[in-house]
């Protein structure tokens, strides 16, 4: 079942703790878990990918506020970030409307305490390096007047959508988020086995997913796993 709306999560949560009506658990209890629950899938799974806009980068500026990277079709801002994974420089050209291959750059991140210790604060230019402090985002060098109206992409983890809007907690996710919310509902009521039982199947999906899709490196084919015949290059001996 989807569960397309917060409603039918809530209901699905009261069939498994055998409670139809508010009784032990309100609702807003129940939401609260719910929302709880989306935000552990975010910051455990790092599955919950999304592509923003910064906007236009300004010249002799070097940080942006998470606050001022705004989707291309929201005006929200990106406040629930939950990690940065790469930033992107477009240059002149609008990343909302082109592919990557139009000449976007993959910027290189570094630890803060890698820049340079100079006093001076450099050449301005196309941005080469990023890294993220405090919950601003840096890029270096700081940017010259021809970069001015240029854009950079970021690519981010973010936790799902909540409750609020149910629909928006993505269907593969909207499972978990009842297994997490009946486990703390069985914890409150003392259920303790009832609860660790629940919660370990959340725990388990979630780890699954975080190695599925973010730590694993096998190749897609298995034949990709043979070592290429490389002598027609270096020679074979002899």
């Amino acid at each position: 079942m989807a569960y397309n709306t917060g409603t039918e999560l809530v209901t699905q949560i009261r069939r498994l703790i055998n409670e139809p009506s508010a009784l032990v658990h309100s609702d807003t209890e129940i939401v609260s878990y719910i929302n709880r629950g989306a935000e552990e899938i975010g910051r455990r799974s790092l599955c919950m990918e999304n592509s923003v806009a910064a906007t236009t980068l300004a010249a002799d500026t070097w940080s942006f506020a998470f606050s001022a990277i705004t989707e291309d079709y929201e005006s929200g801002g990106i406040v629930d970030t939950v990690k940065v994974d790469s930033v992107l420089y477009w240059g002149p050209v609008d990343p909302s409307t082109s592919y990557v291959a139009t000449g976007a750059k993959a910027l290189i991140k570094v630890n803060p305490r890698q820049i340079s210790h100079d006093s001076e604060k450099g050449t301005l230019g196309p941005p080469i390096e990023w890294w993220v402090q405090d919950e601003i985002l840096y890029i270096w060098p700081p940017s010259s007047s021809v970069e001015a109206t240029h854009y950079i992409s970021v690519n981010v983890h973010t936790k799902p959508n909540t409750y609020n809007d149910g629909a928006k907690i993505p269907v593969w996710l909207r499972e978990y988020v009842i297994w997490y919310s009946v486990a703390k509902c069985f914890e409150k009521e003392g259920k303790y086995a009832q609860h660790d039982q629940y919660l370990s199947y959340f725990h388990n999906f979630i780890d699954f997913h975080r190695v599925d899709r973010m730590l694993s490196k096998v190749p897609d084919s298995k034949d990709m796993m043979t070592i290429p015949d490389r002598t027609q290059y270096i020679g074979g001996g002899g």
